[in-house]
């Protein structure tokens, strides 16, 4: 039985992340040399792979607790992508600002319920990653492009968010905050090894998980 706990995976330790979207698509090729793209999977699965080096005790035991918390690869948890974590924010040296916020549904007068999600654009491509852990704290939402302090409520769980009455018809529902991943080890066993007295070393791989 799969374990959920709403735990952020240890920031210090996610920093040093390597890794990214993962698609699979399977290509068939043909005795003339033709090719026909079959793409398996609607939405990706991303993997990071974290190697830790002359780590103190310290850092090395916060990791192995959130390890045995999670039972290995039995336990689901928050995880920071620091690449990718945001939606309608800026990158600036001083660190994220609110830009222009993302679209995420158009009021009919009677739907209350839209879901979080990031859109990804090229040109007039456009695909759209569901939201389902967002940071509350750093939500915005927004209503033809002006920001409400009141009248909705956030599922932090599923990224859902629940109006008191219904965007009119025609009204651009928009958010913009930060968010993180539904995540698990990919592996039952964690690798650490001594380097000294005081420091040493582990490898970790975490995996997103579909919901």
């Amino acid at each position: 039985m799969s374990l959920t706990i709403d735990e952020l995976f240890p920031l210090k330790v996610s920093a040093g992340v390597r890794g990214g979207p993962k698609w699979n698509t399977r290509v068939l090729t043909s005795q003339s040399g033709h090719t026909q793209v079959l793409s398996l999977w609607s939405e990706p699965i991303y993997q990071w792979e974290i190697e830790l080096n002359a780590w103190s005790d310290a850092d090395l035991a916060e990791l192995l607790a959130f390890w045995n918390l999670v039972g290995g690869q039995a336990g689901t948890f928050r995880f920071k992508d620091w690449t990718d974590h945001w939606a309608g924010m800026n990158q600036t040296i001083g660190g994220l600002v609110y830009g222009t916020p993302v679209q995420i549904g158009t009021g009919n007068g009677a739907a209350t319920t839209f879901q979080l999600a990031k859109p990804y654009a090229r040109g007039s491509s456009t695909w759209s990653r569901r939201i389902t852990r967002p940071v509350a704290s750093t939500v915005r939402v927004y209503l033809n492009g002006v920001q409400q302090a009141s009248g909705w409520t956030l599922n932090a769980s599923t990224g859902v968010v629940t109006f008191t009455s219904a965007p009119g018809s025609g009204v651009a529902v928009a958010w913009a905050g930060e968010f993180h991943v539904p995540a698990r080890f990919a592996t039952d066993t964690l690798s650490l090894g001594l380097q000294g007295v005081r420091f040493g070393r582990a490898q970790v791989s975490v995996v997103s998980v579909r919901e």
